[in-house]
């Protein structure tokens, strides 16, 4: 019976990590955390191309393959007021946005595959943390979204109907 008690106590010894009959610290021991920054995953970079969009003719970054839409302007805490991103679909579809890790509140165009806007949107970023973002859908099928400062097609006088060209 000694030897089965004995064996126990071994055993409970190395599952906690500390000898048998070793006194428990009083002190706490801190794990680290991540910090957000390490958390993030490295910009997939994006080209630039000159577009017009209206009457007015900006110079936006472009997402264009799965990597580079998924990351789009996260992490970002600042976007000049005339740039943007231009996100291109292979297909024409219903899309749907989240700003999820995304700092700065944006303006999405929803574009069809005739280069014209269906639908503008305000978006707000996400609160830290939050498992459900709100989704921002297309109105209709989109094959472009592009996304800049929020109020920037208000400002510039762009609406549903204008029609955006790629240079």
């Amino acid at each position: 019976m000694m030897r089965w008690i004995l064996c126990f106590s071994m055993l409970l010894s190395a599952c906690s990590g500390r000898e048998a009959g070793a006194k428990t610290s009083r002190l706490k021991t801190t794990e680290q955390t991540p910090s957000p920054e390490a958390a993030r995953p490295a910009s997939p970079g994006f080209a630039t191309r000159k577009i017009s969009i209206g009457r007015r003719e900006i110079v936006v970054e472009v997402a264009d393959n799965d990597e580079r839409r998924s990351y789009g302007l996260m992490f970002r805490t600042s976007l000049p007021e005339d740039d943007g991103m231009l996100f291109i679909f292979d297909d024409e579809q219903i899309r749907r946005f989240w700003m999820k890790n995304t700092r700065i509140p944006l303006s999405i165009a929803y574009i069809n595959s005739k280069k014209e806007i269906i639908d503008i949107l305000n978006m707000q970023p996400a609160a830290a943390g939050d498992p459900n973002p709100p989704l921002y859908s297309s109105r209709g099928p989109a094959t472009y979204a592009l996304e800049m400062n929020l109020g920037w097609f208000d400002r510039n006088q762009i609406k549903v109907g204008d029609s955006l060209r790629l240079h």
